[in-house]
């Protein structure tokens, strides 16, 4: 992922709505110009929904006890 120098961190920023209003409304201003920084948006919200999709499908704590004493059996 490549962005803007000046723009540099702000994507990630702006995807967890972490920016401030004044920040968030001028980098929308300026995704509208640069499809670099527009891309990187995007590609941060797939990652986002990733993470947020492993973290729900955590197996039950008890799973890794239940498979280690199947295996010692």
């Amino acid at each position: 992922m490549t962005t803007c120098p000046e723009w540099n961190g702000l994507s990630g920023a702006y995807v967890l709505d972490a920016l401030i209003d004044e920040e968030r409304e001028e980098f929308e201003r300026h995704l509208e110009l640069c499809v670099a920084c527009a891309l990187e948006v995007v590609e941060l919200r797939e990652v986002v929904v990733r993470l947020a999709e492993y973290l729900a499908c955590q197996p039950d704590p008890g799973l890794r006890a239940r498979i280690l004493t199947g295996i010692e059996d």
